[in-house]
């Protein structure tokens, strides 16, 4: 599997105008999570081979523009996968909430693990931001439902696409919601 830590498909930007995420918030505080959502929770949704493709297409256009090129991102970037990852942003923006919530209230120090906090403000309890975090969770499960739908819907454009957990369309092997419905008779 490929190891880009520099393409990210959303920016910190994107994060902190989409979701209630302050502007002033360390851009790094935030990355590793954009990258593990990206890494791990989208490459579970669409698998292997097609993100492996994706990430190729943007390592090879990110290289063209440092040494001068100027065209068309096409060039590089399938149409097919540009849609694919402009499609793919409301969930990696809520999967980097969820991701995001106890690193953005706690902080390792050679002290140990402390909450953070300010002179003029106060951190929520963990059953809140449990609560947010759940709710985070919900979205970017009902955003990947949507992506993999995407996908199935323009299947002939995606053929790394693979679904090998399930015959479903993808939706059985990653979303789960917190609602008890009783025990299965």
């Amino acid at each position: 599997m490929s190891e880009y830590f520099n393409i990210l498909f959303i920016s910190e930007d994107y994060v902190k105008n989409y979701s209630p995420l302050m502007q002033n918030v360390d851009p790094q505080m935030i990355r590793m999570q954009m990258f593990e959502s990206q890494n791990i929770d989208l490459n579970y949704i669409i698998g292997d081979d097609l993100y492996d493709e994706i990430l190729d297409q943007y390592e090879d256009y990110k290289d063209a523009i440092a040494t001068g090129f100027t065209g068309s991102s096409t060039t590089y970037v399938t149409q097919d996968n540009q849609d694919l990852i402009k499609k793919a942003k409301p969930f990696l923006l809520y999967s980097t909430l969820k991701n995001s919530a106890y690193s953005l209230a706690t902080k390792l120090t050679n002290k140990g693990i402390t909450e953070q906090s300010s002179d003029y403000s106060s951190n929520v309890d963990y059953q809140v931001m449990n609560t947010l975090k759940k709710d985070w969770k919900n979205k970017a499960d009902n955003y990947g439902k949507l992506l993999i739908k995407y996908i199935n819907d323009n299947i002939d454009s995606y053929p790394l696409y693979s679904d090998d957990d399930s015959c479903d369309g993808g939706a059985s092997k990653i979303f789960t919601n917190s609602l008890y419905l009783g025990k299965n008779i």
